[in-house]
């Protein structure tokens, strides 16, 4: 039946094509190929732990294609496609799964797909796939924090042992086939490696991870698990500088014996460096190493400050230094009690001195500071108490910016007042900075007074009446001092003491019979104990006055009366030194007249003494 023929693979079939007409046939064969389709067993079920981002909803993506191997028996030239379902699987067509490699089951927690291989001959066999998803531990991922420790065990490391497992319970939340594992770092908690040996012992510095599993096993032969970070702390003890500069107080005396308080906040600074708070730190002092330390304290009970040291000139007190926040201890610093002999410096030193530098007028002076080292020293040795000058008190205590031995030799003050801060410092002293006491020179150098005689206007005369001697205009001479008060004045005319004349100006109301002008000056003293004085230069007053008409006289002679070339002479008598105008005309030395012509005439007679501007008055 050839319309029905089973054949054999590799089977030859014969054909005989014959001419129904003729008869005439010709022969021809062709062999059978069977192609036979891949023979499927079920693979095992694909299982993953449902451990996404909405854990234990029993979906989850799937990569149908690590499956591929196992279902092709490991065999090349297949092709596998996934159905969601057998059925589908079975009809073929456009329904296959779109994307193999992240599929999300449709189905709760267990779908069977179906799986349609073809070979490279296009022969198609057909299974099943049953994907799963499988439920993970439900732990509680709170856990409290670990007690913190200090980092007591070898200080610095920064790790201490620690029991992680104290929270275990709370964790497993009441759960059956749970099983934690403990390690040291996220990383190793996923990938399952380096565990911690004895997490009841751990030694760790940081926040522990805790795989909790259970008893569902996925695909790769992993058990479904979830992480949880247990927190722990490791504070660091106090920092505690080491070695410490000794704490020296200087002695009053030779005994070797001070006070020295323990509270003093530049000490707390010293012991705890730069970055650390005092305000965050208790510090307390022992007097043995065991008292300081809190594990080894037997009763031992701080010192107090002021702590007055037990052995002379130098002790070792132990330090415990407690951080207020964490509580936790240092006490492995060690403080020296220093006590070293100190220095004196007598003093204030004064010196007060008449302005004899120089100007004398600007208060400036010169002068040796050394002078004043015997004083200041008061008996120490100069080669053992070093002395140094300074321009402040903040300069000499940090002992910055000295003044130069050369220039102290030969200081220049200040005007008037300057201050100059001594320090003496006892180069015996083991310890830097050494022992030092302070003092003063207070410095006052007075200018002299500068007396320059003047009077207003600058008038140098005075006016007297020649006929009666009476003095018609003084003069007052003015000293130029200002602040008369502070000073004392004596007047002299021409080299003689003036009786009484004690102000700061002095008037001129006398004359001289003669005429003669008179020289003045004045001696200026202060009040201060210095009486630091000085005399000023000599001011001529020169006596003038009004002229007055020549005794027996009409004041003037007439020569050729009643022409009309008149000569006038003026015959007038004074003090001064005079000029003459007629009828208003020109001023002239000359008394005479020429020319006059005849009738009345007006003659004017002015002192010049002095100056025309403030002469005496003028005769007509």
């Amino acid at each position: 039946n050839v319309t029905n023929y089973t054949a054999m693979n590799n089977q030859t079939i014969w054909v005989r094509v014959e001419d129904n007409t003729t008869g005439c046939f010709n022969i021809g064969s062709f062999d059978v190929i069977i192609n036979i389709p891949l023979l499927l067993t079920t693979p095992a079920p694909l299982s993953v732990c449902d451990n996404d981002t909405d854990p234990n909803n029993q979906y989850h993506s799937f990569d149908l294609t690590v499956k591929d191997a196992e279902i092709t028996q490991g065999l090349s030239g297949y092709t596998v496609t996934y159905y969601p379902s057998l059925s589908e699987a079975q009809a073929g067509g456009a329904t296959t799964i779109t994307d193999f490699t992240a599929y999300t089951n449709i189905f709760p927690a267990v779908q069977t797909l179906g799986v349609l291989v073809t070979s490279a001959a296009g022969c198609q066999s057909i299974t099943t796939l049953d994907i799963r998803v499988l439920p993970v531990p439900t732990p509680n991922t709170d856990p409290n924090p670990l007690a913190p420790l200090c980092d007591d065990n070898n200080p610095g490391d920064m790790v201490e042992v620690f029991d992680v497992t104290v929270n275990a319970a709370y964790i497993i939340n009441g759960a059956t086939n749970v099983t934690l594992t403990y390690y040291t770092n996220e990383a190793d908690a996923h990938a399952a490696q380096f565990p911690i040996a004895d997490p009841t012992q751990a030694l760790v510095g940081d926040n522990v991870w805790i795989r909790v599993e259970n008893n569902q096993v996925d695909y790769l032969g992993n058990n479904c698990y979830v992480l949880v970070e247990q927190p722990l702390t490791v504070n660091p003890l106090p920092e505690v500088i080491q070695p410490l500069a000794p704490y020296r107080m200087c002695d009053d005396n030779t005994d070797g014996i001070a006070q020295f308080d323990l509270t003093n906040p530049i000490l707390a600074t010293a012991i705890l460096g730069a970055n650390q708070s005092p305000a965050d730190f208790t510090i307390t002092y022992y007097l043995t190493a065991a008292g300081a330390n809190p594990f080894t304290n037997t009763g031992e009970t701080p010192l107090v400050s002021p702590y007055t040291n037990i052995t002379a000139d130098a002790q070792d007190i132990y330090i415990r230094v407690v951080n207020n926040a964490t509580g936790c201890v240092n006490a492995t610093g060690v403080l020296t009690l220093a006590v070293e002999e100190y220095a004196t410096a007598t003093g204030a030193q004064e010196f007060s001195q008449c302005d004899d530098y120089n100007d004398p007028y600007d208060g400036v002076f010169q002068l040796d500071l050394t002078q004043f080292n015997t004083a200041i020293l008061n008996g120490q040795d100069p080669a053992v108490f070093l002395i140094s000058y300074y321009h402040s008190q903040a300069d000499a205590e940090a002992g910055i910016n000295a003044i130069p031995l050369a220039e102290a030799q030969a200081y220049i003050t200040q005007p008037d007042t300057d201050q100059i801060w001594v320090k003496v410092e006892n180069s015996s002293n083991s310890i830097v900075p050494f022992c030092y006491a302070l003092t003063t020179i207070d410095i006052e150098i007075e200018r002299y007074p500068n007396p320059v005689i003047d009077t207003q206007n600058d008038v140098t005369t005075i006016c007297v009446d020649f006929t009666t001697g009476e003095v018609v205009r003084p003069l007052v001479l003015e000293s130029g001092i200002v602040n008369a008060s502070d000073y004392t004045f004596e007047w002299y005319e021409d080299g003689n003491l003036i009786v009484g004349a004690t102000g700061s100006t002095y008037t001129v109301n006398t004359s001289s019979p003669t005429g003669a002008t008179r020289n003045y000056h004045v001696r200026v003293i202060s009040n201060s104990d210095l009486l630091c004085e000085t005399t000023s230069a000599d001011f001529p007053v020169i006596q003038s006055g009004q002229a007055v008409i020549a005794s027996g006289t009409v004041g003037y002679t007439v020569t050729n009366a009643f022409t009309d070339s008149q000569i006038i002479t003026v015959t007038v008598e004074g003090w001064g030194t005079y000029e003459y105008s007629l009828d208003d005309g020109p001023r002239q030395s000359s008394n005479i007249f020429e020319g006059v012509s005849l009738g009345e005439h007006v003659i004017h007679v002015w002192d010049t003494e002095g100056g025309v501007a403030f002469s005496c008055e003028e005769l007509t």
